[in-house]
């Protein structure tokens, strides 16, 4: 996934120039598939481990995404405007069809 956003991507969130809204690939069925991937990860670990501390970790995980992917989405919305909005209503955050 990273490789699709190319140039747009960074660890931080930062207007690249020439940055561009990508809405291909796993980006047209969530906003955010890297965390959806992580998010997969761990709470695959978790159940693989069978510890119920595992699912915990899951959560704490879940809710520090979830308040980082809130923070990008006022940005991006801050500077892709409509187009932003319009990819919003239609796309979910991490699962699609649900959330």
């Amino acid at each position: 996934m990273r490789a699709l956003l190319g140039r747009n991507w960074s660890a931080t969130v930062q207007l690249k120039d020439s940055h561009e809204l990508v809405q291909s690939g796993p980006y047209r069925l969530v906003r955010h598939p890297i965390y959806t991937g992580l998010l997969l990860l761990f709470l695959g670990n978790a159940i693989m481990v069978g510890d119920w501390r595992g699912l915990l970790a899951v959560a704490i995980v879940f809710v520090s995404f979830w308040r980082k992917l809130r923070l990008e989405e006022k940005w991006l919305g801050q500077h892709f405007g409509a187009a932003y909005q319009s990819y919003r209503q239609r796309t979910k955050a991490l699962i699609p069809a649900v959330l």
